[in-house]
This record gives structure tokens, C-alpha cells and sequence, in this order.
């Protein structure tokens, strides 16, 4: 009998004589399951967040004091006290599962940043300083996608196998800009806040899927497709009041078309005030209206195409 068969019949006594005695010995579902662990290097200037296989939340922020912690510090981080001075790269693997990863500069800036999303459908959430960022998305390697971000510090966030990118500016006059190469590559969502905020997006001839949501100040939205034979972007959805009733404020929304055939229908509503005049009360009338592109313009455009009195003697202006 070779030593190690000894020892395997050493221990099956061992366990069946625990067994006799009453002792009760540990089963598969007293076993702890797998928790998110983070790692920091000082050396490196790595700070490493590793996920599980479930659905996890991971949420990385930076406190009053500098120091960056994980899911409001439930994370344990192992290696030193990590701070937005002495890290360089943080590293967010989430693994399989459905994850969602939070990088929370609101306290702050973070480093730049590195998320692979694994198996599952993940999504990455982007919350601002509160300052005047300037967001540009553009595609990286052959299937990820880097968000370069300048403020008052530059990072950059990398993203690898992630289905869905959430940009929340925050407060400031802040620009987003991507590109429809990015668009095919995951879910663009920017949400807009306080602030005028600008989001520039370049379709394709492709079906491409933005979605964007304003602040409550002078907020635009440009839709351009420059270079582009179409702009394939089924639809825009815009809440320009970012409350879904109105604000008060004037927005504006610009389209740029194409070299090629564009079709835009617009659809709003039209307010008229008007003061007691004509025997009418004063008052305040609502007519919805729908704009639908017919043909093109004939050239030269006649400015003043639209005659005001019945017999033609004044043209409006």
C-alpha cells in the first residue's frame, strides 16, 4: 500500500469516527459563496476588482478623502489604501453574470479605467463631477470601445465585452460625442443634468441605437451623419424638460440631413397668446401640429413663399 492510499484511509476513518460521535460536518451549502475581492498594488498602481459568475454590482467611488473604495467600502481591498493619487489603472473584471459597473465621480475623479464584462448581458454606469466634461466615445481594438474623458483631469474608461454604456454628465455644460462604429458595438445611453449640455451623434447607413435624455436647461441634442451615404437612426427619443412635462425653458433640437434622401417628420405642439382684442378675451391657445417632409425645396428658395391676405396684397415676413 502506497503512502498516499494510507493517508486517504487515515482520513475516511477519521471522518466516519466524527461521524459517530455526532459531530456535524460541513455540507456543500455551508460552504461561503464566492464574493467580489479587490486587490491593490502599490508598486503597480493597480487597484484589481474581481467579480463572481452571479449578478453582481460593483461601484467604484472616491470619498472626501481621496480614497477610492468598492461598494461603499463592503468591499475589502487588500494590499493598502488605495487613493485617486496613487492609482494609475483600476481593473474591473466582472465575469459571467448579468453585472452592472458603476464608476462614481461625483465625489471626484477616478483613473482611468479598465471593465471587461465576460458572459452576460453587462452595463457600465458613468456618473460626472458636476463640472464642464467633455465625453468622446470612439471604437477600440477589434470589438471594445474607449471613452476619453477631459475636465479638469483627463481618463479614460476602456470596455470590453459590455453591452450597454451609461454616460450621466451631471451638472455642468457638458458634450458627448460617438460615433455610429460605436453604437454598433454596444447600447449608448447619455442622460444630460443641470447645465447645457450637448450630445453629438454620427449615424450610419447601419441600424444604429442611441438614447439620449436631457437636463432641464438650454439642452440640445444634434443628430449629424457626416460622411455618410444615410443616417440610418431609426429614432431619437428626446426629453428635453427631463421630467417629461415642461420646464419653461427654451431648448432646440438640431438635425443635421445627408447628401443622400433624408425623410424627417416633426411633431409638437404650438402655443398662440394673444390679448383682448377683436371682442376675443384674452387666452391662451394649443394646437398640436405635424411637420412631414414632402419634396425638396426648389431652387432659388423663395424666402416668403406664404401670402397672408386672401388677395395676395402683403406677403408675410
Amino acid at each position: 500500500m502506497t503512502t498516499h492510499a494510507r493517508r486517504r484511509l487515515t482520513m475516511i476513518g477519521a471522518l466516519v469516527a466524527l461521524t459517530k460521535a455526532g459531530v456535524a460536518l460541513p455540507t456543500t451549502s455551508a460552504i461561503a459563496a464566492p464574493t467580489i475581492t479587490a486587490q491593490f498594488s502599490p508598486q503597480t498602481g493597480t487597484l484589481t476588482i474581481t467579480g463572481t459568475s452571479a449578478d453582481n454590482t460593483v461601484a467604484v467611488a472616491d470619498d472626501a478623502t481621496g480614497t477610492i473604495t468598492v461598494n461603499a467600502g463592503a468591499v475589502p481591498i487588500r494590499g493598502g489604501r488605495p487613493t485617486a493619487a496613487n492609482v494609475t489603472i483600476l481593473q474591473v473584471r466582472a465575469a459571467a453574470g448579468n453585472d452592472t459597473v458603476v464608476l462614481d465621480e461625483s465625489a471626484g475623479g477616478l483613473p482611468s479605467a479598465t471593465v471587461s464584462g465576460g458572459d452576460g448581458d453587462d452595463t457600465v454606469d458613468v456618473v460626472g463631477d458636476g463640472t464642464a466634461e467633455r465625453y468622446v466615445a470612439v471604437v477600440a481594438g477589434t470589438a471594445g470601445v474607449q471613452v476619453n474623458r477631459a475636465a479638469a483631469y483627463s481618463s479614460s474608461i476602456t470596455l470590453a465585452a459590455v453591452e450597454t454604456l451609461a454616460l450621466n454628465t451631471g451638472a455642468g455644460d457638458d458634450t458627448v460625442s460617438a460615433t455610429a462604429a460605436v453604437a454598433r458595438r454596444l447600447h449608448l445611453v447619455v442622460t444630460g443634468g443641470a447645465g447645457q449640455d450637448s450630445a453629438t451623434l454620427i449615424g450610419s447607413a447601419r441600424p444604429d441605437t442611441f438614447t439620449v435624455t436631457p437636463g432641464v436647461d438650454d439642452t440640445f441634442v444634434t443628430v449629424s451623419a457626416t460622411d455618410y451615404a444615410s443616417l440610418d437612426v431609426e429614432s431619437v427619443g428626446v426629453d428635453l424638460s427631463g421630467s417629461g412635462s415642461p420646464d419653461g425653458v427654451a431648448d432646440s433640437v438640431t438635425v443635421y440631413g445627408t447628401d443622400g434622401p433624408d425623410d424627417a417628420t416633426l411633431t409638437g405642439m404650438h402655443t398662440s397668446l394673444h390679448t383682448a382684442v377683436c371682442g376675443a378675451s384674452p387666452g391662451m391657445t394649443k394646437t398640436p401640429f405635424t411637420l412631414t417632409f414632402e419634396k425638396p425645396l426648389p431652387i432659388p428658395v423663395d424666402r416668403y413663399p406664404l401670402v397672408c391676405e386672401p388677395a395676395g396684397n402683403r406677403l408675410c415676413r
